[in-house]
């Protein structure tokens, strides 16, 4: 059966080179680049306008936990993550990491999980702002401010070590820190172009081109309608004499 797949694969390889088709560049993958790109659908960056290939990174050691509670965690039959894949590329991916948690059972949160599975757990699969490094939903809710949402691990993990955690122990806050302390006023929440993402704003943008160019368009139109009209007048009035 494996010998039947990688002959099918080959087949496929050639078939492609023989066609002309570029091939993804992305390491072990074998599907072909979408148009504009060097990279397959899944590994070009979905950001609108960028077609970059995705960040991707390895699992952080600190992650990986107690090897002497591998098989405890998980089963003997438990598998770990090799790499996180996102889906947008560096520059256009959300900047979110995991708050860090120093625990010996850390990796029963990534045991078994899909590779979107991990993303999301370990980093994010979201776009970032336009104007920040973070997704709306990492991004503290102050308009002008940069930094991301305060997450924090359940107090119980500071007192026992020993306790396995889930994706539910981690609390995700509205404001980062520091506006955390900060009341009334001081407070401008996000609105407007202030939660605009990457591909937001690329469309936005495309869409004022295309609608200046409609109204020069227009107004090109307009005034040679007018001087086909003064043409037009210019030749009544000659035949009249």
């Amino acid at each position: 059966m494996k010998t039947t797949i990688m002959i099918t694969a080959t087949a496929a390889l050639c078939a492609a080179v023989a066609n002309g088709a570029a091939m993804c560049k992305m390491p072990s993958c074998k599907e072909q680049a979408i148009e504009q790109s060097q990279f397959c659908q899944r590994h070009t960056c979905a950001t609108k306008g960028c077609f970059s290939g995705v960040k991707i990174g390895g699992i952080p050691n600190w992650v990986e936990g107690s090897t002497k509670n591998a098989f405890a965690i998980g089963g003997a039959d438990s598998e770990m993550p090799e790499k996180i894949v996102w889906r947008h590329c560096p520059k256009h991916t959300c900047g979110r990491v995991l708050p860090r948690l120093k625990n010996p059972n850390i990796s029963a949160i990534i045991r078994n999980k899909t590779q979107d599975e991990v993303l999301e757990i370990l980093a994010c699969g979201q776009e970032r702002l336009f104007k920040g490094k973070f997704c709306l939903r990492h991004s503290c809710g102050v308009s002008n401010c940069a930094s991301a949402v305060l997450e924090e691990w359940a107090e119980k993990f500071k007192k026992d070590s020993e306790i396995t955690p889930r994706t539910d122990d981690l609390t995700t806050r509205e404001f980062c820190s520091r506006h955390l302390a900060t009341k009334g006023n001081e407070k401008y929440k996000r609105e407007g172009l202030t939660k605009e993402t990457c591909s937001e704003n690329y469309e936005r943008k495309l869409a004022e081109k295309e609608a200046k160019l409609a109204e020069q368009k227009a107004k090109q139109e307009a005034l040679k309608a007018k001087q086909e009209e003064l043409k037009a007048k210019k030749a009544a009035a000659a035949a009249a004499q």
